[in-house]
């Protein structure tokens, strides 16, 4: 049986890691829209 708390460290670390992907991935989609609206 896993330890109740190791689950919530584990979801945790890997809610962190997502939001830090999408949170660099809108980054991203954000600078290139940006981008292409400029060059318009």
């Amino acid at each position: 049986m896993i330890p109740f708390i190791l689950v919530v460290i584990w979801a945790d670390v890997k809610g962190e890691q997502v939001k830090r992907k999408c949170r660099i991935f809108a980054r991203w989609y954000l600078g290139e829209r940006l981008h292409y609206s400029l060059a318009w």
